[in-house]
């Protein structure tokens, strides 16, 4: 569903009113439906692995706190390393001196940020910064107890860097502002949850780097050479010069030894220590030895290298060499995306991993690749996880004036979730790539359709259209596809029961061979609105990281199946993050240019992607399977695992997809004969968190293909804190679910980290282990921490210019924010909340905690709810956005204003 337009939506802070509940406004005036005040209220909730840098930039930190150097917490420095537990999900800000937006840190600047935490062998600690790399850079130290670096990550036009943690101990980690000023976000997840981090920082040669000098005569020569010159410049740095070859790069080889490279750093920063961490008392990551340098020292001197040749003005571009890896239409799973970690949980949820390892095992793949049509807000076509999988450039049906681009349309004042660009991620992302995140049908195209304007929800006659186009039939435009699109996937939709036209559509498309899905709306309700709910439409509703239904999915009658929706008000795998379905999106920079990223949204819009990704498997593997055909499958529960009442129920339907059994369905009813890859025993989930107050789960053993392994035994690394109990479900071969009791009692505060050993027999690995995080806070306290200072919006939906706001109360001991405000004097108020991390004057930007009742998707649709008398369960999560991520985009030009601009 598509965002609206809130330009120039300004949250007129009255602090002194805020604290009795009340808020500063927008109209005066009590015109209007339901004019009398009345008083809304609500509950803000966050993961219980949420964490805040203790010195933002906005003034309005009430406990503001430096965290500017890594001394000992317990000395009587103003301004030592702040304490963090793990798992962790922190927000913070460092900005360079005089950069960045005006407030508390922007004169004498916040260059580092210290924070002093406990870390597991096989931890790894990931930061991501908000800013444009181009302009802004966030570098990423950790150092062990004694000062020594123990990891470095400050890489080169990218936002993301990362440090392996391999032996146990006290760390202090230190995001350092390179240059310019940004949000970041950083990451810390159970021991073996994280992506390969040696992939990331060590996917380019240590040994050289590729440049180019200014062409001879141009501007940029002259002033190049009135800087510095060329030969001088690497002499002082030791560099070694080989002459490039026609139109490519100059190679610029590095010095060979630790001591050497040092002296090239010191000599290029005019005599000045080479690490970063200038006035403190740590380490530099450098040894002062004549031994080649270690990998870590490899890194981290080629990277400055880079950093300081560009920073010299003597060179059009300076990068390192960097090495590429193939993408591929198929593969085993897990794939080498970087991201796949965080989609983990719902992959595995739906079987994709055992359906890709047996596609993978075929002996021939079919050449033709499947189709399926995005009927949405479009698509970001540049998105490098999509461009090479669309089909064409797609389709606009926006108010019946149609155009050959299926392109987003969202402007940077939208406030756009880039909604479509999500959905179409988790179909077919670009899988097998080492980069950005995968798909559930890699080998599927695209074909983006969009029927939602900027600012604007969508018409029936748009979306009939868009149905008909991808089933090559007759529509408003005119025009038609190449050829017909195998699944239509439509994360829309509104009350009412199915029109006439929809039906009509849709029936049309079914006759046409194509495959219908859609999702049920995130109302909470027990019924479900069109056109999920017309004949022939797979209806998919919402379930959350443990199986159970989403407390946000509607329901019904209509609920053909059950896919994973997430819930980013939770982190229970073990990661750190929030449950959502990590997915494509895309950004502004400040300059209002889209960039692509990456992060979580939740809902059955995002389920039913899950499911249109796995027909897509299936038209794959039999081009020729009919709609009616699916729905027989659906029937008789051969593609899916039943989860609530026995058989068919209103809210799973026919149960949880299951992709590997779809895929086995498919081959088989392609009279191919479904291969058995060999396999071994696997845990889902993979890892569990049961943060503060979780006291059961369940852990699900099955095989992911041919094998004969057995589990003879699952034990607890510490019994008398979590035990394991067999379900009745449990075969002969130990296979089935198993429930997990936790007990706190014996522990101390702070976070534990367990295991689950899987005893395999002789006839197996020996064993595996599926990690567990158990925290306790001190006093029964939540060791959720909040995003910062959380402001909240509230506005006539009809009315821009009327609004209230407030600024909402943290809770350590429930670990919620609280929310009330008095004198609201419209019926009708849609509400929105998010932090200002930087005190730019706006909320919801990229890197910044966001959420509105119910859903943010639905604030962002502009869903009013009703106001009556007054409501007090107005309960909701917020999230950080976007690529550092949790729910969805923004920037100064798409956040929402908690404030006027001043000149």
């Amino acid at each position: 569903m598509k965002a609206i337009a809130r330009r120039g939506v300004m949250l007129v802070m009255a602090l002194g009113l805020a604290a009795c509940g009340g808020g500063g406004g927008g109209a005066e005036d009590d015109d209007g439906p339901g004019a009398s005040d009345v008083t809304l209220s609500g509950t803000i909730g966050v993961i219980e692995s949420s964490a805040v840098d203790s010195d933002l930039n906005d003034p309005g930190q009430s406990d503001f706190r430096r965290n500017d150097n890594p001394a000992n917490p317990d000395a009587p420095d103003p301004a030592w390393a702040q304490n963090i537990a793990t798992p962790v999900l922190l927000t913070g800000t460092v900005n360079a001196p005089r950069t960045g937006s005006a407030g508390r840190n922007f004169d004498a600047g916040d260059r580092n940020d210290y924070f002093a935490v406990d870390l597991q062998a096989g931890q790894t600690v990931e930061l991501e910064f908000a800013a444009d790399p181009n302009s802004n850079d966030v570098d990423l130290y950790v150092y062990d107890a004694g000062g020594n670096a123990a990891g470095v990550s400050d890489g080169i036009d990218t936002r993301y860097e990362c440090v392996q943690v391999t032996r146990s101990g006290r760390y202090y980690l230190n995001p350092y502002a390179y240059a310019g000023a940004s949000i970041y976000s950083l990451r810390i997840g159970a021991p073996g949850t994280a992506g390969s981090c040696a992939a990331t920082t060590a996917a380019f040669g240590t040994t050289a780097l590729l440049a180019r000098e200014h062409a001879a005569g141009s501007p940029k020569a002259l002033a190049a050479r009135a800087l510095a010159d060329h030969r001088s410049l690497r002499s002082q740095a030791g560099l070694t010069l080989e002459a490039a070859a026609g139109l490519g790069p100059q190679m610029l080889r590095l010095p060979a030894t630790s001591s050497a490279r040092r002296a090239g750093l010191e000599r290029l920063q005019g005599g000045g220590r080479s690490t970063a961490l200038d006035g403190n008392a740590a380490k530099s990551a450098l040894s002062a030895d004549d031994a080649a340098p270690s990998r870590l020292e490899a890194l981290a001197s080629t990277l400055r290298y880079a950093k300081r040749l560009r920073a010299s003005g003597a060179y059009a571009y300076v990068e390192p060499d960097w090495i590429l890896q193939r993408a591929a239409l198929t593969g085993a799973f897990p794939p080498d995306d970087r991201y796949y970690t965080y989609q983990r949980w719902h992959y595995e949820q739906i079987r994709l991993p055992a359906a890709m390892n047996r596609i993978q095992a075929l002996a021939s793949k079919p050449a033709q690749r499947p189709l399926v049509a995005v009927i949405d807000s479009g698509v970001v076509l540049d998105h490098p996880d999509l461009a090479p999988q669309l089909q064409g450039s797609g389709y606009s049906f926006v108010g019946g004036r149609f155009a050959p681009s299926g392109d987003d349309q969202s402007r940077a004042a939208d406030d756009s979730v880039f909604h479509g660009t999500h959905v179409a991620g988790t179909i077919a992302a670009q899988t097998y790539d080492g980069q950005g995140a995968a798909g559930v049908a890699p080998m599927a195209q695209i074909l983006a359709l969009n029927v939602f304007g900027a600012g604007s929800g969508a018409s029936t006659s748009d979306i009939v259209d868009a149905i008909l186009y991808a089933a090559r039939l007759g529509n408003r435009s005119g025009a038609l596809p190449t050829r017909r699109a195998d699944v239509i996937n439509m994360s829309l939709g509104g009350g009412g029961s199915c029109s006439a036209a929809f039906q009509n559509a849709i029936t049309a498309a079914r006759d046409a061979g194509v495959i219908v899905v859609a999702a049920t709306g995130n109302e909470s309700r027990t019924v479900v609105g069109q056109p999920a709910n017309c004949n022939g439409v797979i209806a998919v509703s919402a379930t959350q990281a443990d199986r159970s239904m989403a407390p946000y999915s509607n329901t019904g009658s209509a609920v053909k199946v059950a896919a994973p929706g997430g819930n980013t008000g939770r982190s229970s795998t073990g990661n750190g993050q929030p449950d959502g379905v990590f997915s494509t999106m895309a950004s502004f920079d400040s300059t209002g240019r889209r960039i692509a990223t990456l992060g979580f949204l939740q809902g059955t819009s995002m389920a039913s992607p899950h499911v249109a990704g796995v027909m897509a498997l299936m038209r794959y593997l039999d081009p020729t399977i009919t709609p009616a055909e699916v729905d027989a499958l659906l029937a008789d529960g051969r593609l899916t695992d039943d989860l609530g009442a026995s058989g068919f129920d209103t809210q799973y339907g026919h149960g949880l997809i299951n992709a590997d059994k779809a895929v086995v369905a498919a081959l088989s009813g392609a009279g191919t004969a479904p291969p058995t890859p060999a396999g071994q025993v696997v845990a889902e989930p993979g890892s569990l968190d049961f943060g503060s107050f979780q006291s059961t789960g369940r852990l699900t053993l099955a095989h992911n293909g041919s094998s004969s392994e057995r589990v003879t035994g699952v034990t607890s690394s510490n019994p008398a804190v979590l035990t394991v109990a067999r379900t009745a479900s449990v075969d002969a071969n130990g296979l089935g679910s198993y429930d997990l009791t936790v007990d706190r009692s014996s522990l101390p505060v702070g976070t534990a980290y367990l295991t689950l050993t899987v005893q395999l027999g002789s006839s197996g690995r020996g064993s595996f282990q599926v990690p567990v995080v158990i925290a306790k806070g001190a006093g029964g306290f939540s060791r959720a921490r909040g995003f910062g200072p959380v402001y909240v919006l509230l506005q006539d939906p009809d009315d821009e210019s009327y609004t209230l706001g407030t600024l909402a109360t943290f809770s350590e001991l429930l670990g919620t924010y609280r929310w009330s405000v008095s004198g609201y004097q419209r019926s009708k108020v849609v509400v929105i909340a998010g932090t200002d991390l930087d005190n730019d004057g706006y909320i919801c930007q990229r890197g910044e905690a966001c959420g509105g009742y119910p859903l943010l998707e639905a604030v962002i649709d502009g869903q009013a709810i009703a106001v009556g008398s007054g409501r007090t369960d107005l309960n909701f999560q917020v999230a950080p956005l976007s690529g550092i991520s949790a729910q969805s985009a923004g920037s100064k030009a798409a956040g929402v204003q908690r404030r006027p601009n001043r000149p």
